[in-house]
């Protein structure tokens, strides 16, 4: 055990919520928010593994969170991938369901 480890990178503080780690659609943005303030200095890293390659999207907040969002384009299982300083957050990877979107037309 390592004590009085101040500044250091603490990726068990980091944490994600949002719809987008619940369940997603294909073909549209999927949101979820990471909040690292209070969790150190390490670089965040976010990646989804799935069915189909995901455009993923991060945009700092400034305020010690990002906005996060991807586009899945094939319904199925999904697992993102969220790391701080190279290590898993707590919760991730998180197993998405994703399904299309049904166009009530």
């Amino acid at each position: 055990g390592s004590s009085g480890s101040s500044g250091g990178c603490q990726p068990s503080r980091v944490q994600a919520q949002g719809p987008g780690l619940k369940e997603a659609f294909t073909n549209k943005p999927n949101v979820f928010t990471v909040v690292t303030r209070g969790a150190g200095i390490g670089g965040l890293g976010i990646t989804v593994e799935g069915p189909s390659e995901s455009k993923i999207n991060c945009r700092d907040n400034k305020d010690g969170s990002c906005s996060a969002e991807y586009i899945p384009f094939a319904p199925g299982d999904y697992d993102v991938n969220i790391t701080y300083g190279g290590a898993h957050i707590p919760g991730s990877p998180f197993r998405v369901p994703v399904k299309d979107v049904v166009d009530p037309s």
